[in-house]
Parts: C-alpha cells; structure tokens; sequence
C-alpha cells in the first residue's frame, strides 16, 4: 500500500508519518506544499529548515521514505482573490455547489476558501503520486468545526477520487498526547514556537505550540495529571464552549492549556 502524507512540520503531520514509518511496513512518501499564495517567503523558508532536520532524522533512526516539496497549484478561485473575481474553471457543478454552501454555512469565507483550496492541492498531488491512501493531521477538535469533513475532501474525492484518512482524528488522539507519542530526539528538532519565524532568538512562551510543550513538562514533573487526563480536559472544555463562543477549537485549546498551567 502507498501512503502519501502531507506534512508542515507541525507536530500533527510528523505524528501521522513517524506512525506510518514504525508500526507499518507500507510504502510511504511524506509531501510538503509549498504554499506561496498563503504564507510569507520567511515563513516557507524557516518551515522548511525545520522540516528538512526532521525529515533526515527519521530516515535516519526509523526507516528511509521519499520526501518531496511540491509547488501550491495556482487556482482560480482561491483566498487571495477577491470573492466576486473568483472562477471555477474546471470544478465540476457538485463541488461548485458545495464551496458556495459552504461559505455561507459557515459565515468565514477566508477559513472555508483556504482549507478547499489547500485540500484540493492535497487531492491532486495524491493522485498524482498513485496513493492507496492520503494521509492528513486533521485532529478530532479541528474536525468540530467540519469546514473540512464537510466540503473539502468531499471535492478531492469528487475531482480527484482520493480517499483520506485522519488517524489522529479517528482515534480521538489529544493533542498533549501526540507531542507525548513522538520520540524525544524528534520534539528536540520540530518547531517549538510558531512566532521564531520572525527572527526571535527565544521561544515566546505564548504560542500554541509553546503551550504545548510546558503543558507536557508540567505533568512529566508534578504527576498531578497523566497526559491522556489532561487531553480529557481540554478536549471537554472545548465542547463544552464551542456552541457558546466564536473562538475556534485551536484557540480554546490554547486557552485550556494556560488554564492548566497557571492552576498548576
């Protein structure tokens, strides 16, 4: 089986592969896009530093993949175009419909247009690759919000008949837990901080991924909670506050874990 696996270097895509990589023996191929119409050439340049340190540590302490960093497709209904100039040439009616649905289902045109386009991108570089299976870090909170589930990997599989997979997701892994699941060695080199790309000597201590990190050393030290627990808790918080509030999953989370933090 080919497995074809996109990655950022966030911790959700290097779990999803570092999984593949140790507990199967399928062929796997992790894909990088670089998404140039999305974010700053800073940004793309200090990702893919990342991603090539971890990259070559997993082929060097688990097993030897194929690695590729793809240009973002340029098309013709995307975030960066203004919404009355946007085409859908070459979109089949179905997809067309369920863009525009969605856009308004969810009343946030930046976040809907975004995850399609970048879902899209996902569906025809997977079929190009011949994947058996596509393999994405969407986790179980994100999925809340259905942007996604709903309307983008639904028009992958329309254009493209690409299947996905979420195995985070699925398996309802926390996001404590899968920084937990990943080996030492790898923590040490993936991106810690999600603002060091903007040229700051130190972490900031502020950002979802630095929270992360000192939630997972505050339980390692105090004992007080196991890392499942506290997924618990800030998977239920989320739920919890999500029908009441237009914070996003991402962002009650962030607001969960410095909760933890300061009563700890």
């Amino acid at each position: 089986m080919k497995k074809v696996i996109f990655i950022s270097c966030g911790q959700d895509g290097l779990y999803c592969l570092y999984k593949a990589l140790s507990e199967t023996t399928d062929d796997v191929h992790a894909i990088n896009i670089n998404q140039k119409y999305n974010y700053s050439k800073a940004e793309i340049e200090y990702t893919k530093y990342y991603m090539d340190n971890c990259v070559e540590w997993l082929q060097q302490n688990v097993r030897d993949f194929e690695y590729s960093i793809v240009p973002e497709i340029e098309i013709n209904w995307a975030n960066k175009i203004p919404w009355k100039s946007r085409r859908y040439d070459g979109l089949s009616e179905k997809s067309i419909r369920l863009i525009k649905i969605g856009n308004f289902k969810y009343k946030n045109d930046f976040v809907a247009i975004q995850n399609w386009e970048r879902d899209y991108n996902i569906g025809y570089y997977g079929k190009l690759h011949n994947a058996d299976e596509i393999v994405t870090g969407l986790d179980y909170l994100q999925s809340q919000n259905r942007t996604r589930l709903d309307g983008s990997c639904t028009i992958a599989q329309i254009e493209f008949g690409m299947e996905f997979s979420y195995p985070i997701a699925e398996n309802m892994v926390g996001r404590i837990s899968i920084y937990a699941a990943l080996p030492k060695g790898l923590r040490d080199i993936m991106i810690q901080c999600a603002d060091r790309w903007k040229g700051e000597e130190k972490n900031c201590e502020k950002c979802r991924k630095c929270l992360t990190r000192k939630a997972y050393d505050r339980v390692i030290q105090t004992g007080i909670l196991t890392v499942k627990e506290l997924d618990g808790i800030i998977h239920n918080y989320v739920i919890n506050h999500s029908m009441y509030q237009t914070m996003s999953a991402t962002k009650l989370v962030q607001e969960r874990i410095e909760i933890f933090l300061k009563d700890s």
